[in-house]
């Protein structure tokens, strides 16, 4: 690819003929980058179990200080870590499920439906279904987090992190469903805003750099205050923080 202009092509849009070209010309392509995907997922999980229960150890002792953030980070990393594992393959795997036994059930959607509504309909509601049990997972996973700072071992925090959503069921179904509106309309005022406007200026670039760092630091915002909030649910103000 030396030389060539074949990204100036992938740049106006997805070509197949292109890709095809690539992965004929390299067939270890495939393979490097699942290797190099790999290698990111596995960074991104790291920092991201470490910052975020650094976070939540100053949200539950409201102690807000950077020697507390990365030193409680780094002391509840592995219990976190696992909490994160189980989280994921719960998600993931739920998804799964209602993925091949919906196409197991539906087969060609063609044949099947008579139109394209229903099947339309039906991914939809699978969709909801998902973002509901997402949200489950999501709540039981920062409450039993909370419960591990606040000096339950591992074990007991997953069973106190049950018992608190079971306890609260709609309220983190209420916050998780406001949380997921938020970021629906932010998505939507984004790619408004945002647009096709190419790169005509420096003042555009401009623009679209500081239009993408404040809806990152948004998001950033709502994740504290959504942690603060299950805190709030879970301890219900009877715990000292």
């Amino acid at each position: 690819m030396n030389g060539s202009m074949v990204l100036d092509q992938l740049a106006t849009g997805f070509d197949r003929t292109v890709v095809t070209d690539i992965l004929n010309s390299d067939p270890g392509f495939p393979d490097t980058t699942r290797g190099i995907s790999m290698v990111l997922i596995a960074i991104y999980l790291f920092a991201s179990v470490l910052l975020h229960g650094g976070w939540l150890a100053n949200i539950r002792k409201q102690n807000f200080n950077l020697y507390s953030f990365l030193t409680d980070g780094a002391k509840h990393f592995f219990p976190f870590f696992g909490v994160a594992l189980i989280s994921i393959v719960l998600v993931l795997g739920f998804g799964g499920i209602i993925g091949i036994t919906f196409s197991n059930i539906v087969g060609d959607p063609l044949a099947t439906f008579s139109s394209e509504k229903p099947y339309v309909i039906w991914i939809i509601a699978l969709i909801c279904v998902f973002i509901l049990w997402s949200i489950v997972i999501w709540s039981w996973s920062v409450a039993s987090r909370l419960h591990c700072i606040s000096g339950s071992s591992f074990f007991q925090s997953m069973i106190k992190g049950l018992k608190t959503l079971g306890s609260n069921f709609f309220k983190f179904i209420a916050v998780g469903l406001l949380l997921v509106g938020i970021h629906v309309l932010l998505s939507f005022i984004y790619y408004w805003m945002m647009g096709d406007r190419g790169a005509s200026s420096w003042l555009v670039v401009l623009f679209a750099v500081v239009i993408k760092q404040s809806f990152a630091l948004i998001r950033v915002a709502l994740r504290g205050f959504a942690y603060n909030l299950v805190d709030d649910i879970t301890f219900d103000h009877t715990v000292t923080k």
